[in-house]
């Protein structure tokens, strides 16, 4: 049996295809429209120009949808329009005029389903989930296959270039000012993570992240980063006159927000003592399906 689910992030809204083969899953269709919906937030509030870019790409994805003959799709919201003021209208809007049920889930449910789908690819008793979204930055602590906590930073890629970069590049300045915020901000939050665990990295900032660091290092294959090799190219690219040229290599659609990810990366394993990331491309889109149908 096949299933369709459809995630409307701050940065992509992205349609998978999955069948399932013996408890694992297969991905069978990997499109997404790179609609940025948090460049349409301004005082918190989303734009009705943002509403029609969400409606145009989810139609989009309906027709795949259709052509495969799947019943009953999934759709579901972070962020970009779970931390708005008018996220009701919004959401309201775009499924009136999309036809579809969008389930907004919460900071912790999205935690969750990054747990989910991050650990089904992994054999590791004890560490820390983590991904950079567009609007928000999950983090989960598990062990011995279980979540013991969890929180949803409500900072991300897009939403860090939008708030603390004035031009194409985060300064030094700018960085250091994004650094302090991400730590303020997992200061607030209620549950402590022990220090020295290998962290699983997941989401498209991540996975960018290390097509990057595969590249700078000249590696094939691989999915691990060494923490103390990250920060090292992340310092020499912020200073390198070559960013663009650089980051485009990997990534046209992340030329500016790719750098404010990573250094949100860098500030999270510096403040968890962690050493080794751990990379798998599945993520919160799997864990979504992982908790509603498997």
């Amino acid at each position: 049996m096949k299933y369709a689910v459809c995630d409307i992030g701050s940065n992509t809204i992205r349609l998978c295809v999955y069948e399932l083969e013996n408890g694992k899953i297969k991905t069978l269709v990997n499109n997404k429209e790179h609609t940025e919906l948090a460049k349409y937030i301004e005082n918190n509030l989303i734009s009705e120009e943002g509403i029609e870019a969400a409606v145009e790409a989810i139609l989009k994805h309906k027709e795949t949808v259709f052509e495969l003959g799947i019943e009953k799709p999934m759709y579901f919201a972070t962020a970009a329009l779970r931390n708005i003021e008018n996220s009701k209208e919004a959401v309201a809007k775009i499924s009136e005029k999309s036809g579809v049920f969008i389930d907004v889930i919460s900071g912790e449910e999205e935690a969750m389903c990054d747990f989910l789908g991050a650990t089904c690819d992994f054999e590791i008793l004890e560490g820390v989930v983590c991904d950079i979204g567009g609007g928000s930055s999950e983090i989960v602590y598990f062990k011995n296959g279980e979540m013991c906590g969890g929180c949803s930073l409500p900072i991300g890629s897009l939403l860090a270039y939008k708030k603390f970069v004035a031009n194409e590049f985060p300064d030094s300045k700018e960085t250091e000012n994004l650094k302090n915020e991400i730590g303020k901000l997992f200061d607030e939050q209620a549950f402590d993570i022990p220090g020295g665990l290998v962290l699983c990295g997941i989401g498209g900032s991540i996975c960018s992240a290390l097509s990057l660091y595969n590249m700078y290092y000249g590696l094939t294959s691989n999915m691990d980063m060494e923490c103390e090799k990250f920060h090292k190219m992340l310092l020499e690219i912020l200073i390198s006159d070559n960013k663009r040229d650089l980051i485009s290599k990997v990534s046209k659609s992340r030329i500016y927000t790719l750098l404010p990810g990573m250094i949100i990366l860098d500030k999270i394993v510096s403040m968890l003592e962690i050493s080794l990331i751990k990379v798998t491309y599945n993520g919160v889109r799997e864990g979504y399906l992982i908790k509603n149908v498997i």
